[in-house]
């Protein structure tokens, strides 16, 4: 079994070519592969809710193969330090580096979870700025695609479904914020483990594979990825000039580089 966890605010529709990529390049592994709804169960959220999501119908201990984007990299290697013997593979692509979050960050998620507004003067502003984002948001997605070429393959209707309510947008609102606190959560769990066990790397178990997305600007995030790939000890490939979401526009480079990588 294959299990895609998407990035922040990406749908199963965005990775529905990957999926069929893997399909028809690994049929013998990957005849089931299910791609997490973030809009259902938040991929930011605890892991146990998402592995009881996805497995819900199948053994709790059925052994699976993960794929996680962005922050969906950080719920790939949560499930991975709860149930070790579970995953067979973990494949990274462009994975949130479970680092310490930004003071920044860390202040605005406290002041988001204690309501330092008054019930009625936060819902007031939530109801006003949720409206003015969802009257936006469907087409500001499919600008921010065209603009780094990626094909969109979400149909009109379920953008705005997913993306054209005030209530949509609150959530996603509520889920970049989870995102802050998974990644503190995560960082600490990493760092705990490496003590307990020596400095052993995770993938001494569990092979890992990690695809980084290369710029023209990106030194500093090539460099953190180096550094999260020498951590984990995964093996570390960079795709040349792409951008953070070619899962989504070169699903069958990503396939055959996995192809190549697991057939080894």
């Amino acid at each position: 079994m294959w299990c895609i966890l998407p990035g922040l605010a990406l749908a199963p529709s965005d990775f529905e070519p990957l999926k069929q990529s893997l399909a028809a390049s690994l049929p013998d592994d990957a005849s089931d592969i299910r791609i997490l709804d973030s809009w259902k169960v938040p991929v930011t959220g605890p892991i146990q809710a998402i592995r009881s999501h996805l497995l819900h119908d199948v053994d709790a201990c059925e052994p699976v193969n993960l794929i996680g984007h962005s922050v969906g990299g950080l719920a790939g290697l949560e499930w991975l330090l709860q149930a070790p013997k579970q995953v067979q593979h973990l494949i990274l692509l462009d994975p949130t580096a479970p680092e310490p979050s930004p003071w920044i960050w860390r202040w605005a998620t406290r002041a988001h979870e204690k309501r330092i507004l008054s019930p009625a003067s936060r819902r007031v502003f939530i109801r006003s700025a949720t409206q003015l984002v969802a009257r936006t948001a469907p087409r500001l997605r499919s600008f921010l695609f065209r603009s780094l070429s990626t094909p969109n393959h979400m149909s009109t209707e379920e953008a705005q479904e997913r993306y054209g309510s005030p209530r949509a947008i609150a959530q996603l609102y509520d889920q970049f914020m989870q995102s802050w606190t998974q990644q503190d959560r995560i960082a600490a769990a990493v760092s705990a483990r490496s003590t307990r066990v020596g400095g052993q790397a995770l993938s001494a178990k569990t092979p890992i594979l990690q695809l980084v997305g290369v710029g023209p600007h990106d030194r500093a995030f090539i460099a953190q990825q180096r550094r999260l790939g020498e951590h984990l000890g995964s093996e570390v490939h960079c795709l040349m000039h792409t951008n953070h979401l070619f899962p989504i526009s070169q699903p069958h480079i990503v396939t055959g580089i996995i192809e190549r990588w697991m057939r080894r």
